[in-house]
């Protein structure tokens, strides 16, 4: 069992992230998203619950479903990271 001490987000979580990614929000995010979400078939129960909590969290921060677009691909080494065809202008195309 967990204290909340050790499940609290650590200072730099938000900046190190930051780093990683394009962007890391605190608070709320203005503006309308784009969001690409790669699934696996392979173990496709798992990716299934997971890619429903994306979505869950998605709605829950008032993403437009829309502007979400779901790849699945036989598995994960089968992607190549980014999916040159996600990082452009215009619709995503797996």
């Amino acid at each position: 069992m967990t204290n909340s001490e050790e499940t609290t987000l650590p200072p730099s979580a938000i900046s190190d992230a930051a780093e990683i990614v394009g962007h890391s929000y605190v608070g709320v995010a203005a503006g309308p998203a784009r969001v690409a979400i790669v699934c696996a078939k392979f173990n496709g129960a798992i990716t299934t619950r997971l890619l429903h909590g994306a979505l869950a969290g998605l709605r829950d921060h008032a993403v437009d479903m829309t502007d979400v677009e779901v790849a699945w691909v036989p598995a994960p080494s089968s992607c190549p990271w980014p999916p040159p065809s996600f990082c452009g202008p215009g619709p995503m195309t797996p």
